[in-house]
């Protein structure tokens, strides 16, 4: 019975945690209420009021997301609405009704993508299947997540880079929707581009000032390689800089040896 107990409080954790907020056509989700555990979701007109037949449309335990387009799917009724059809939705827990991130409107969309482009001005797409509900990851050339969910919105098919103030190096970027992540023409590459020296200083002073202090008490700074080895047996707590590329830790390398 205690194994159980905790299992379902796991899973609870995991769920409440999993959902961000968000609402689309293909998918509604909301967070966790309180302690609540049990919720039921209200479809509504662009205004909020609900017709009876629409009320309590799905309800259930540890329920956190509904998808309005595969639920007409499974009724047989229609896997689509018409573009420009507004609806609202509301949900219902013992501790309230609706409420901020517990309502919404969704606006069903045709699809408008992007002609595809990888650079460090701008990242574009175009769109997967009837996808409509676009995040975007951005990470170094190791996949670690260097701005994991740096946008996500309806409709969303570009992104520009630079609006991260990342360090200069190389970065890999992905787009996250419902039918998949990644992926030919949903993924690709760009490079920040700086000079040694000024990305080096901004490095150092970002992630090695807080220990170091200094240039001069580096010892062991003389080239990516010596660098990513510290880090790899996690010197003085340094595995927590894993995500920097050779590129990067080649700049702090060429600032430490000549800070001047």
């Amino acid at each position: 019975m205690r194994n159980q107990y905790l299992a379902l409080l796991l899973f609870v954790s995991y769920h409440s945690s999993l959902f961000a907020y968000e609402s689309s056509y293909d998918r509604i989700q909301w967070d966790k209420r309180g302690d609540d555990t049990f919720y039921c979701i209200d479809i509504t007109d662009d205004k909020f009021q609900v017709n009876p037949w629409l009320q309590a449309l799905f309800c259930g335990e540890n329920l956190y997301s509904f998808s309005p387009k595969d639920y007409l799917n499974q009724m047989q009724r229609s896997n689509s609405l018409a573009a420009g059809t507004r609806f609202g939705w509301r949900v219902w827990s013992p501790s309230g009704y609706g409420g901020h991130g517990y309502e919404g409107i969704v606006t069903v969309q045709s699809c408008v993508g992007q002609p595809y482009l990888s650079s460090s001005a701008l990242l574009q797409w175009g769109c997967r299947g009837n996808d409509s509900f676009y995040c975007i990851d951005i990470l170094d050339t190791r996949d670690n997540f260097v701005k994991q969910r740096a946008m996500c919105n309806e409709g969303l098919h570009n992104f520009a880079p630079n609006s991260l103030n990342l360090g200069a190096g190389e970065y890999r970027w992905k787009v996250w929707s419902p039918a998949g992540y990644g992926g030919d023409g949903f993924e690709g590459q760009f490079t920040i581009a700086g000079t040694t020296a000024t990305s080096g200083k901004l490095l150092f002073e970002q992630y090695c000032t807080s220990c170091h202090r200094s240039p001069s008490n580096i010892r062991e700074a003389a080239s990516a390689t010596a660098t990513r080895a510290a880090i790899t047996r996690n010197k003085g707590g340094m595995g927590s800089l894993n995500f920097l590329s050779d590129a990067q830790l080649n700049e702090i390398a060429a600032y430490v040896q000549n800070p001047n």
